[in-house]
Parts: structure tokens; sequence; C-alpha cells
């Protein structure tokens, strides 16, 4: 179990920080705003900041096997988030659907649950044990850091989008 925890890790935290990169670099910043300011996440720059910064702490948290549930809760947030905006093209990834971030958040809710593994920091430090609680608590975290996100895009796209009358 620790080399299959450990490989679930590294391939969940790299694909984390390959999306942090893309947020990040310089070259990447001002599509990624314009792209928050379309589907409604203002302010755009701040968010895709924001975003970019949490993905990249998760990703290498993941990878490291560090603070497993803050990882977790942290990485789960974004991909709640991912899902949702990613919905409205559908399931299929190859239309820019859900089911990547889908994919990805249920494995690293996943982690809640087994924790980082024998091969991990978590393991050296001697956090290796999960707790039932632990692992719902990292959850719920996840769930409320993700709520305000979807309000302000839902408030956002309201305001663009005017219902019709019925």
């Amino acid at each position: 179990m620790t080399i299959g925890l450990l490989a679930i890790r590294i391939a969940v935290g790299s694909a984390l920080i390959g999306q942090a990169h893309g947020k990040l670099r310089r070259e990447g910043r001002p599509a990624t705003v314009a792209y928050f300011s379309a589907i409604g996440l203002e302010p755009a720059r701040a968010l895709a900041l924001l975003t970019g910064l949490v993905e990249l702490g998760a990703g290498l948290l993941l990878v490291a096997g560090l603070a497993t549930p803050v990882a977790v809760a942290a990485a789960v947030g974004v991909l709640v988030n991912a899902s949702a905006v990613n919905s409205a093209n559908g399931w299929a990834s190859a239309n820019g659907g859900a089911e990547y971030p889908v994919t990805l958040g249920l494995v690293t809710a996943g982690m809640a649950f087994t924790g980082a593994g024998g091969a991990s920091l978590d393991a050296l430090l001697g956090w290796e044990e999960v707790t039932v609680g632990v692992a719902v608590g990292a959850l719920l975290v996840a769930v409320a850091a993700a709520l305000p996100f979807l309000a302000i895009r839902h408030r956002r796209l309201e305001r663009l989008v005017p219902a019709t009358a019925s």
C-alpha cells in the first residue's frame, strides 16, 4: 500500500503543480485572468493568483506526503470549483468537461481517509495515523473553502445573464 499511495500522491500532486504553473507563470497569467473573468470569478487577478498558489502548495504537500489533511482540504476545495465550472461542458474531459477535476478530486478526497502512507514525511514525523474525524474535517473545510468562490461566480453570472420571465 505504501508504494501505491506514493504513486497516487505523485500523480495528483504533479497534476496540481502543473495546473499551478500554468496560472502563475508570466505567460499564463493574462490568459488565466481573462478566463476567470469570463467565467464570473471576480476579482479575477486576485482569485487566479490565489488559485495558483493553493494548487502549488497542495501539490507540493501531496508529493512530499506532508500535512496530508491540509493538502487534501486545499486540493479538494480547488477541484470542487474546477468541477463546477467544467460541468457546463458536460462530463468528457475531451470537451472541457468535469471528468478530470472530478476524478482528481475524488482520488484526493480518498487520501483524507488513507493518509499519505509509509513513504511520506507524515510517516517520518509520526503523523501517519488517520482518524475518520480528521478526514471528514478536511473534506468539510474543503467544501467550506469552495462555497464562497461558487457564490461569487453564481452572483456574477446572474448579473451577466438576467433570468427570463416564465
